[in-house]
């Protein structure tokens, strides 16, 4: 299922990604082994990260979600009329009680948030419209993959519950 949706002339795209019942503990699973640590500094606080290790690195979780995703990401990205893409980057984050990522953007090319583990609405990603400055929240759930241009600036609020948040965020490249 895949919508596209607007708001105030500020495009992303939000599609359910259906594998996700059926992948969810092994990608957690995999997380739990992956070479990680946490970032604090100023503008985030993350509990666990794979971020800051090297793009080379081998990340099993990227290598058993890729052919589950790419089908997907295909559709989502064909729908936008953008058939000329790479993947260039992955990781992913968890977010604990007080865990935060501040406001920032990816530059040209799209970003997109894999919500893995996202268990009340407060910690849906928040996205600043670049014509009025209005915060808005896409309708996201668990299992769903917000997809948006790069450019849009963009953070996790401030995890005040008990319960981790954990996403799974790409960036693909247009290609021309």
């Amino acid at each position: 299922m895949i919508l596209k949706k607007t708001y105030i002339n500020c495009p992303y795209v939000v599609s359910k990604f259906e594998a996700h019942e059926s992948i969810k503990e092994k990608l957690l699973e995999l997380i739990d082994t992956q070479n990680s640590n946490s970032v604090v500094t100023i503008g985030e606080n993350i509990s666990t990260t794979d971020w800051n290790v090297d793009i080379g690195k081998n990340r099993e979780y990227w290598n058993f979600l890729y052919p589950y995703l790419k089908p997907h990401i295909d559709c989502v990205y064909d729908s936008l009329d953008i058939i000329k893409r790479d993947f260039n980057n992955c990781w992913y984050q968890q977010y604990s009680k007080n865990n935060y990522h501040d406001w920032h953007d990816h530059g040209t090319s799209w970003s997109n948030v894999y919500y893995l583990e996202l268990p009340n609405n407060e910690l849906r990603t928040q996205v600043i419209s670049p014509v009025d400055g209005t915060i808005f929240c896409p309708e996201v759930y668990e299992g769903y993959i917000l997809s948006m241009p790069g450019i849009l600036k963009h953070r996790s609020p401030p995890n005040m519950s008990e319960d981790r948040k954990t996403i799974i965020a790409f960036n693909i490249e247009v290609v021309a």
